[in-house]
């Protein structure tokens, strides 16, 4: 275990919430609120009285596999500002890139 495993995860778990609003996802966004909770959760459980290893057993993961899911989360905010999957409302619109073979394509994708 990391000596400063808790604090490194705390910081981490700030990242996450800054980029969603750096990123601009919005907050109605399924995907954000379930960050938000989930990040949420984290912090509730960070500011407890119980010891790393308590804490681990409650999270059922180690820290640091909870530090690298939050690395994992900064790799992907950006991707999903760029793929603006709430924009999609359930809807595909299929088109063909010129092979004659029906695209899937997002509503919405070609929003920049």
């Amino acid at each position: 275990m990391k000596e400063a495993a808790r604090a490194e995860l705390q910081t981490k778990v700030a990242d996450v919430l800054a980029a969603l609003d750096a990123f601009s996802i919005p907050k109605t966004a399924a995907y954000r609120k379930a960050v938000e909770d989930r990040c949420g959760n984290l912090n509730t459980q960070l500011q407890t009285q119980a010891s790393d290893a308590e804490l681990e057993v409650i999270l059922g993961r180690q820290l640091e596999e909870e530090i690298k899911l939050c690395d994992d989360e900064l790799g992907l905010i950006p991707s999903m500002a760029e793929w603006k999957p709430w924009k999609a409302a359930g809807t595909i619109n299929v088109v063909e890139d010129g092979s004659g073979e029906p695209v899937a394509q997002e509503a919405g994708a070609d929003d920049k």
